[in-house]
């Protein structure tokens, strides 16, 4: 029993998986990302695209959607799938595969030459 509440407690204080619906394909990631608002979902530290979604007021914006929080020359939008950075809470991204995570450098999607 103390091992379930431990479990429990660590996925209640570090996860917040219903932010995953705030942001385009966000219960979608790409295999080995390293999740989007915490390192494996296991730590209080924030990944570098929470840092930008918290200062952003833990909303999809524009704003959020320009910024490159990993550095590696695509905005988060591209990564996600609103390259257009138009998506709405509920709404379908412009595209859901070929996705690639916010967070690392290395990963890249090959959706770059989308119009808007």
């Amino acid at each position: 029993m103390r091992t379930f509440l431990a479990i429990l407690y660590a996925f209640v204080a570090y996860a917040y998986p219903a932010y995953n619906n705030n942001v385009p394909n966000g219960n979608q990631l790409p295999p080995n990302a390293i999740g989007l608002g915490h390192p494996n979902g296991v730590t209080r530290r924030y990944t570098s695209f929470a840092n930008s979604y918290v200062s952003h007021g833990r909303a999809w914006t524009p704003l959020l959607c320009m910024l490159d929080s990993d550095q590696d020359g695509q905005t988060n939008g591209l990564e996600m799938g609103d390259p257009c950075c138009k998506w709405k809470v509920g709404s379908v991204p412009l595209f859901t595969t070929g996705l690639s995570d916010p967070n690392n450098p290395m990963s890249t999607t090959q959706h770059v030459n989308t119009s808007c």
